[in-house]
């Protein structure tokens, strides 16, 4: 079994408080200077991390772009990179040993290129009219039964993006688990959320009304913005030292070098635990929810007949209650555990979901509704990253990881993603009236649906959330809890 922490920790001056993890050690200072750094990384990565899935859909609809090709552009694509992209990442991070650490030098290389290819997005209708000059790219194109030229460019573009932002995505956190010390963890990880809900606050209530008039300024603006904060998070957060990468399992095997040797490592650790295979629905069906609400941005717009900066900016109200639920919740984390917390949250989320479904007919109804929604899922996200850091092992948290996001990537992007664009296609003109009691008549078009599969999919991760449990309670429960390995 491999230890759960580091080597023994650095020795500290007796006079002042002092907190550790591994070989790290920080005064009281140390520690509001590693939040600072972790969180100025924290708002420019939920600017970046959220314009895709906010701001590109919209863009792509003026365009002229389907609800299925958004879905690939915005989903699949994005899934498909998770799926090969984070295993090989994750997998090699876990084991790396330099003086920078094991995340820091991928967090340092990626973050320049994200923020190329993020800038270069909003000029997708100039980069296609300059290739489209060219005889040879007007002769292939006219040969080929594609979408529009201008659609293409931007799912090119979102390829570049997703690919090194798929790096980022993971390594940066992996490195909560190792630079931060366990006690503070989900006190640290709901402001995590906090400055990410002032940062989507700032998205919706500001830039979402301006996607088609102002594209260019905000996808640029944020990919400097993203380029400076992480390479500045990168100089300024140090890792510590680790125990040798290799479990007894890999030197009985003659170590973890080889394709074929690290991928029966990787699957026997990965996937021999009942506990990891129900962490890794629970997870997954948040992130698919997170994937379908891309398209919930319609339903006010198209059926409810709101203008999208109205919607933007009521939409962002939900992130100013969510914050000081935020702290709480951070506490409740770090007293009754994950497992608890996210079922008591994902049963409120179901809740709000069913009664926006029957109950949103204009301005205020739908206002009602987002603060609900959008209170109780900034609850889960910030729930399933502490599950993720309570349940995984520590040393392989990478790895861990990467493999439930092989699974969550198979099922979006072959499944989910698809799925969804299909349904909403196929939905396309559809309306029924509906009589609620006390509300009269609601009409039911294709986006009202996306209530319904959110709660689907939020109800299998309840069923994850709950087979976890009783697993995590096998293996010791809150007092002795060993992670498989």
């Amino acid at each position: 079994m491999l230890p759960l922490t580091p080597t023994a920790p650095l020795a500290a001056p007796a006079d002042r408080p002092v907190y550790r993890v591994g070989t790290l050690t920080y005064t009281k200072l140390g520690l509001g200077m590693l939040f600072f750094w972790l969180l100025l990384g924290d708002v420019v990565f939920m600017l970046m991390d959220q314009l895709e899935p906010r701001i590109l859909p919209v863009v792509l609809k003026g365009h002229g772009a389907s609800d299925k090709e958004i879905a690939i552009i915005v989903a699949s694509i994005a899934a498909l990179f998770n799926l090969i992209i984070t295993p090989v990442v994750s997998y090699r991070s876990d084991r790396k040993r330099s003086r920078w650490g094991r995340r820091i030098p991928y967090l340092f290389w990626a973050s320049p290129f994200i923020a190329l290819f993020l800038g270069l997005t909003p000029y997708a209708p100039e980069i296609t009219a300059w290739l489209l000059r060219w005889p040879a790219v007007r002769s292939l194109w006219v040969s080929l039964p594609l979408t529009s030229p201008v659609v293409l460019t931007y799912g090119v573009l979102a390829v570049l993006f997703q690919g090194f932002h798929m790096v980022v995505a993971s390594i940066y956190f992996y490195l909560f688990r190792d630079v931060v010390p366990e006690q503070f963890l989900g006190r640290f990880l709901s402001l995590f959320r906090i400055f990410g809900s002032l940062a989507t606050f700032v998205l919706n209530y500001w830039l979402l009304g301006m996607a088609n008039t102002h594209t260019k300024e905000i996808f640029v603006g944020t990919a400097i913005a993203s380029g400076v904060g992480f390479l500045l998070m990168c100089c300024f957060v140090r890792e510590g030292e680790y125990p040798p990468a290799e479990t007894p399992r890999e030197k009985a095997a003659g170590g973890s070098g080889g394709f074929v040797r690290a991928a029966k490592i990787f699957v026997t650790e990965s996937y021999s635990a009942p506990v990891y295979w129900w962490t890794y629905l629970a997870r997954m069906m948040i992130y698919a929810a997170l994937v379908v609400q891309a398209f919930l941005v319609f339903f006010p717009e198209q059926e409810l007949a709101m203008p999208l900066d109205q919607v933007g900016k009521l939409s962002s109200w939900a992130s100013f209650v969510w914050i000081p639920l935020a702290f709480p919740l951070g506490w409740a984390l770090d007293r009754w555990g994950p497992l608890r917390t996210m079922s008591l949250c994902l049963i409120g989320y179901i809740a709000a979901l069913a009664g926006s479904f029957f109950f949103v007919t204009g301005p205020t109804s739908f206002l009602i509704s987002t603060l609900c929604t959008g209170s109780f899922f900034p609850m889960l996200m910030l729930s399933q990253s502490m599950l993720a850091q309570r349940i995984f092992h520590p040393l392989r948290m990478g790895q861990l990881s990467s493999a439930n996001a092989m699974i969550q990537s198979l099922v979006i992007a072959a499944v989910i993603g698809p799925a969804t664009g299909w349904l909403f296609d196929a939905l396309h003109g559809f309306s029924h009236t509906l009589h609620v009691p006390w509300v009269g008549a609601v009409i039911l078009g294709p986006y009202r649906f996306v209530f319904i599969v959110l709660i689907v999919l939020s109800s299998l991760s309840l069923v994850g959330t709950r087979m976890a449990n009783r697993h995590w309670l096998k293996l010791g429960g809150p007092a002795h809890y060993t992670p498989p390995l």
